[in-house]
């Protein structure tokens, strides 16, 4: 009996390459699930010159904030009394470096709070224990009129965020007059405005537009710079509605401002360049009317007797047409009337033209200026008037 032996070939090269390449990043991530989570021991803030309750509350909550990052808080002593501790009373990063050791941290977060004058300087630092190296810090401004423990509490989230490593932002502080206005920023609701502004954290840097709506008030638009780590102080003042603007918005009407006085001015202005055209036709039209009884007059002296029938010795003007009528000079009193209707006619279109740049003045006037000054308007047109 022949026996047969089945040899299976080797797997490719690709194949085993592959089965590397899983296994590889089944390890990893089976490393990055058993990693544990940072370990931070935040020692708190230092107020210097200021009232130890501002520190306290920066430090409360820089806490709450930190388990938002997935870190471990490890327990540790305030940093006035870590500093007596291990250091005695300075920052020396070293003396540090061994307190976060003693610890059990990876890193320490601490910082101060001083008073410059119309600000409090708040510096935070986030210190490596491992690397014994500053990794980060961050240093901020708040007006000394604003800083309060509500406040610092506050800001806490976005300070613990730079700590972090997210990128800096900025804030805004938008103060409202009537209160109850709703402040959007990029279309987002940021709050309602009462008696004290509107604060808006974590706004990224950039221009940012900035909307407040009220019923019964105009809507206001302006787009801001926002950098980071500065607060832009935005101060806005509604204009109340009229009433005809609050019937025509919600009838879904036009709500320009004076758009009635502006449609106006358009008909006006095409009115007044016909009229003033046509007089200038007339005004040039009656110069030929004078050149032909001109000529009718010089025409009836052809004769050369001045006691002949129709003999004009006038030369121009009214007593020229006088003449022509007592003489019957029937050439010269036509160009007479001719004349008389057509100097007529020129006057008219010349006051019809003053009265139009008149009317269109005044539409001019409640269509732009009168509208702008009194807020005749659903909207307002920003960066200059509409």
């Amino acid at each position: 009996m022949i026996q047969r032996v089945l040899r299976r070939s080797p797997p490719p090269g690709w194949y085993i390459r592959l089965v590397r390449h899983l296994v590889g990043v089944l390890v990893a991530s089976a490393a990055l699930a058993e990693a544990p989570p940072t370990r931070i021991a935040i020692l708190g803030v230092e107020a210097r010159d200021l009232p130890v309750s501002l520190g306290l509350a920066l430090g409360d909550g820089l806490r709450s904030q930190a388990a938002s990052f997935g870190w471990r808080l490890v327990p540790a002593r305030d940093f006035v009394e870590t500093k007596l501790v291990f250091c005695e009373g300075s920052e020396d990063t070293e003396c540090l470096v061994r307190a976060g050791a003693a610890l059990g941290a990876d890193k320490l977060v601490y910082g101060t709070l001083r008073n410059a004058g119309d600000t409090i300087m708040v510096t935070l630092k986030m210190l490596d224990v491992e690397g014994a190296r500053i990794e980060r810090t961050v240093e901020d401004r708040l007006p000394r009129s604003e800083a309060t423990s509500q406040r610092l509490v506050l800001e806490a989230g976005r300070w613990i965020q730079e700590l972090a490593g997210d990128r800096p932002r900025g804030r805004l502080r938008v103060t409202v007059k009537p209160y109850g206005a709703e402040v959007m920023v990029d279309g987002q609701s940021g709050g309602v405005a009462q008696r004290e502004p509107v604060v808006i954290g974590d706004v990224d840097p950039g221009r940012r537009l900035v909307e407040v709506r009220l019923d019964g008030y105009e809507l206001w638009a302006e787009t801001v710079r926002v950098a980071p780590r500065e607060t832009v102080e935005v101060d806005v003042t509604l204009v109340p509605l009229k009433p005809d603007v609050e019937a025509r918005l919600a009838q879904g009407g036009d709500t320009t401002p004076g758009s009635g006085w502006r449609t106006a001015l358009w008909i006006g202005l095409g009115a007044t360049a016909v009229a003033g055209g046509a007089a200038v036709w007339a005004g040039l039209s009656l110069r030929g009317i004078e050149d032909d009884r001109q000529a009718a007059i010089l025409a009836s002296r052809e004769g050369g007797d001045p006691d002949a029938q129709g003999y004009i010795e006038a030369s121009e003007g009214d007593d020229a047409c006088a003449e022509a009528e007592d003489e019957a000079a029937s050439d010269v009193v036509r160009a007479c009337d001719r004349g008389r209707s057509r100097a007529l006619l020129t006057n008219v279109l010349v006051g019809v033209t003053a009265a139009g740049a008149a009317a269109t003045g005044f539409c001019f006037w409640n269509g732009w200026i009168a509208a702008d000054a009194n807020g005749d308007t659903a909207a307002i047109a920003v960066g200059g008037r509409f």
